[in-house]
């Protein structure tokens, strides 16, 4: 990005959700190096001031993906969605989130305010020596945003009601906690959290103020903590980089209140495996969910995740006689949302088209 365009998007930038005829434009990675994932797309439109004033347009605008494109791919996520679960009427289940104030005050933040250069670079340096996810907590950046308070509101309202008011959640790979903080204004009964990483976990205790256990495994939640089964279990834009993204579903699914427990899963699609732990353990499980474009991705998706939950972990290891049986998981709904993340000065702005599907647990 030029350093004209740059100061262009200071001055005039303005933020909305996309028209469904702009979801149906080609992916443009012009503004991307060799190494952008499939998911990724350009947000940041930007025009030159003569052009912006000659067709009363912003300068500069952030443009981000909500809706569904209308075409004949949305009809397959809706017959996936009849076959997935029980949801009767699949066009609520696909029912968009509204962008809000919280949304557009948080990109306006990451263009104005960008962090230095020199920040990136350390970062960078510092994920060649430790634990990726660790070097964002020494730097302090990226920053990261799914779904604002309201949004995670709309898209969890049925799971706060269930629980009656106490709703406690667990977000499984929580991070530094930045995707967590928005949702946990929903769950009055306490929000937990687990990480591989001790540094992280520090880091959510200590800054955030969230339980959290250093633990690859869900299950080992409710052994240390002994509590109760959590109402929400969040899995967010992580089973794309865990070692076994079948058998880490259905961990987060036993630990779902059995009766009107949700788990949420957020991964960018088309889905790229990236393994955060790339020689530590054995070699990473493909998650394989393909689509030429995001609805036909989104239609896989929500396909195979109730599939998975149904296998037993029998599969996984014959030898181990205390395996948990099968979890039934029914497609409640399907959001799709912005994985944002801040950039340097130059690119102040990137993001990931990422679904956001909510599972509910039943009986077998």
């Amino acid at each position: 990005m030029s350093e004209w365009r740059v100061r262009l998007a200071r001055a005039s930038g303005s933020v909305r959700a996309a028209q469904p005829y702009e979801t149906r434009l080609p992916v443009d990675f012009s503004a991307w190096n060799k190494r952008a994932l499939p998911s990724a797309y350009t947000c940041l439109v930007q025009r030159r001031q003569s052009v912006a004033l000659s067709l009363n347009l912003p300068a500069c605008e952030v443009v981000l993906k909500y809706s569904f494109a209308q075409h004949d791919s949305t009809q397959a996520i809706d017959e996936a969605i009849d076959l997935a679960s029980g949801v009767s009427q699949p066009a609520l289940a696909l029912r968009p989130v509204d962008i809000d104030d919280d949304v557009i005050a948080w990109c306006t933040s990451a263009i104005n305010k960008p962090p230095p250069e020199w920040k990136y670079k350390l970062w960078r340096r510092l994920r060649n020596s430790l634990y990726v996810y660790d070097a964002s907590v020494f730097v302090g950046i990226p920053r990261l945003f799914l779904l604002s308070t309201q949004q995670w509101w709309d898209v969890l309202k049925p799971c706060v009601e269930d629980a009656g008011g106490k709703a406690r959640c667990l977000d499984v790979g929580a991070g530094r906690g930045d995707l967590t903080t928005p949702v946990a204004p929903l769950f009055p009964g306490g929000v937990y959290a687990t990480e591989v990483s001790a540094a992280l976990v520090a880091w959510l205790t200590c800054a955030r103020g969230i339980r959290a256990l250093q633990t690859d495994a869900p299950d080992e939640a409710l052994k240390r903590w002994k509590c109760a089964p959590f109402d929400a279990v969040l899995c967010l834009n992580v089973l794309d980089r865990c070692k076994d993204p079948a058998k880490l579903l259905r961990q987060c699914a036993r630990v779902a209140h059995p009766t009107h427990g949700r788990v949420v899963v957020a991964i960018p699609l088309p889905v790229a495996m990236r393994d955060a732990r790339k020689g530590q353990g054995g070699s990473q499980q493909v998650l394989d969910v393909r689509g030429s474009t995001f609805e036909e991705a989104a239609a896989q998706l929500v396909r195979k995740l109730p599939a998975l939950a149904k296998t037993s972990d029998d599969d996984d290891d014959n030898d181990d006689p205390d395996a948990a049986p099968p979890v039934n998981l029914e497609v409640e709904r399907l959001v799709r949302a912005p994985y944002l993340c801040t950039g340097p000065e130059r690119e102040p702005l990137f993001v990931l088209d990422c679904a956001v599907v909510v599972l509910r647990r039943s009986g077998m």
